[in-house]
């Protein structure tokens, strides 16, 4: 991703206050009448309180919008690179020249048909506990910027704009969906097929979130994305961009400003979303009491319906001194100008937050409701597996996981898996206290699919309840949980809560089976069928699974599987009804056993 100039984050940040000085406002509901409200402080005007002198520096740890515009661009020259902006990711519109980096930044909107790679398809809210209410879509906030097409030929969705949606009792909600997709195009011969051609190295992420609105009339400037000169080298180009005149967070029109006003208490969010296949790994972000299921769309791509409460979010922010030790402002603050402000993203911001928490102290600066969840940056780790079962998670497609924590930073990389003990470790980091002085209450989630949770654990068959323990450095007791593990035919999940901060270490003790069983499991085969029966037979050539001469080949239906189907006595496959059926597939010959997991969706 392409960072803008410092003189335009100067410039945002410049924005940022002259939006939210504007004042009084007028909310228009969708009833057609009109209020003035008082909007809490943001984080960053808290900070610009307390440096109002300009003689320090100013830190926050908050989760930034991000670039909300849909854009292609394309980065050539090395080492002085210089950034263009194409109007498709097509090769004609993004020349693919050898060295070249291609960037597509892509947010997602309502879907229009089935053909559609990436995209809204429902978003549902619950207010209060009551029951989740479907909201219907509005509109895409911003349209004096042009679409970008989806291709087909790279997987990659049409990039629209976030899209404002209305609740049946008139809340509005603003919907940012973000998919990014990096290209590193390599021109030449390949050193496995000995051809010559041009490939494309991707990288993919997605993040979405979900915020409450309100809509203010005044005036305003539209949103704008173009190439700037770089202050450095003017004769070089970077990407610039801006959503408005009302607030970095905020969008704009002329005679609007869609203006983030803070959710109502005890909300429950649903969205359903569908996301390329190339999306994968870990999930991150700020969401409690997760559920997720999955399932594959007509065209081959991957829907997901991500359903949790809002999460009470601890922001950590305050006033590092000029006269800190020089080495400790250049490596923690980057060389910030005195009087500025720099902002981190709390993923991957512990080591951040630690080095400075002797200044900005062990109090919250304010506490968010937030509702964002995202995907990392790496891939499915290298986990190995109970009985040594390794890159098992490898193979299996979509998201392997979500971790959510309140913390105001985290670990953004997956948890750490120490096979020989069975237990999954994570790093978190937050001020002791909240803004008004109490102790600060933590919260941890982990939700896995079931063949995530047998690969690391060995057997389908995991503990009714497992120990979490919360691990402080100064502090010989760990705090230990036992919580019982919740599962369903997608997600086995794991809550923790209760514990306080600064720098605890969350260990999930999952264990291993008494005896693991010598076993790679593989999401192999992941089929939609009419038919009621299916042979174990015709399973293992879907699945590649060799049955050499003389092997004897068997299925087990999972338990979480049992009311779906079942396997007759004839090694038959049998539907009982329409739903998602688990099979362990076994090639068993002497003391050698293959195996393989098969998903087989009954309609």
């Amino acid at each position: 991703m392409w960072s803008r100039p410092c003189l335009f984050k100067r410039l945002s940040a410049v924005l940022v206050l002259i939006g939210l000085l504007i004042g009084p406002v007028s909310l228009a509901y969708a009833d057609g009448t009109s209020s003035t409200i008082t909007i809490p402080k943001t984080p960053l005007e808290l900070i610009e309180e307390l440096n109002k002198t300009r003689e320090n520096y100013g830190v926050l740890i908050e989760p930034s919008s991000g670039a909300t515009l849909s854009y292609v661009s394309r980065t050539v020259g090395s080492p002085n690179t210089t950034s263009s902006l194409c109007s498709d990711l097509t090769e004609s519109a993004c020349p693919r020249t050898d060295g070249a980096a291609i960037t597509a930044n892509l947010m997602l909107g309502k879907c229009e048909s089935d053909a559609d790679i990436g995209c809204i398809e429902y978003i549902e809210v619950s207010l209060a506990g009551g029951e989740l209410k479907v909201l219907t879509y509005v509109e895409s906030v911003v349209n004096n910027l042009p679409a970008i097409p989806q291709n087909s030929e790279l997987n990659t969705p049409r990039g629209d704009f976030p899209s404002l949606w209305i609740s049946p009792s008139g809340e509005l909600y603003l919907i940012k969906f973000r998919t990014g997709f990096s290209f590193t195009v390599k021109v030449g011969k390949d050193e496995k097929t000995k051809m010559s051609g041009t490939s494309m190295n991707a990288t993919t992420t997605a993040e979405l979130s979900v915020s409450r609105i309100q809509i203010v009339s005044g005036t305003y400037t539209l949103p704008w994305i173009r190439t700037m000169p770089m202050p450095a080298d003017p004769t070089r180009n970077n990407i610039a961009w801006n959503t408005g005149s009302c607030g970095s967070r905020n969008f704009s029109t002329l005679t609007s400003c869609y203006q983030t006003i803070p959710f109502e208490p005890q909300t429950r969010i649903k969205a359903t979303v569908r996301l390329p296949k190339s999306v994968s790994g870990w999930m991150h972000g700020r969401i409690n009491n997760p559920t997720i299921s999955s399932s594959q769309t007509t065209n081959g791509q991957m829907r997901y319906q991500i359903e949790g409460d809002i999460s009470p979010t601890y922001i950590a922010g305050g006033m590092v001194p000029s006269t800190a030790p020089p080495e400790l402002l250049s490596q923690q603050l980057r060389n910030l100008p005195i009087g500025f402000t720099q902002s981190r993203e709390p993923g991957g911001a512990i080591s951040h937050f630690n080095a400075l928490e002797q200044y900005i102290g062990n109090s919250a600066l304010t506490t968010q409701n937030l509702w964002v969840v995202q995907s990392s940056s790496s891939m499915n780790p290298s986990y190995i597996g109970a009985a040594g079962a390794e890159n098992c998670m490898q193979q299996i497609s979509g998201f392997v996981g979500i971790v959510s924590t309140n913390a105001a930073a985290y670990d953004s990389q997956p948890p750490v898996w120490d096979s020989a003990n069975g237990v999954l470790t994570y790093n978190v980091a937050s001020p002791h206290l909240d803004e008004n002085g109490a102790e600060a209450v933590g919260n941890y989630s982990l939700a896995i699919p079931p063949l995530v949770a047998q690969c690391l654990y060995g057997d389908s068959a995991l503990p009714a309840s497992v120990p979490i323990e919360v691990v402080y450095s100064d502090v010989a007791t760990p705090l230990t949980q036992t919580t019982t593990i919740t599962r369903d035919e997608n997600w086995v999940r794991f809550t923790a809560s209760g514990f306080h901060f600064s720098s605890p270490v969350i260990k999930v003790k999952l264990g291993i089976a008494s005896n693991p069983k010598s076993m790679t499991p593989s999401a192999s085969v992941r089929t939609n069928t009419k038919l009621k029966t299916k042979s174990l037979s015709s399973l293992a050539i879907l699945a590649k699974l060799k049955v050499v001469k003389g092997a004897k080949l068997t299925g087990n239906v999972d338990k979480t599987s049992k009311s779906i189907c079942s396997i007759t006595k004839s090694n038959i496959l049998s539907r009982k009804k329409k739903g998602l059926c688990q099979i362990v597939l076994s090639s068993t010959k002497g003391k050698t056993v293959v195996r393989k997991v098969v998903l087989i969706t009954f309609n």
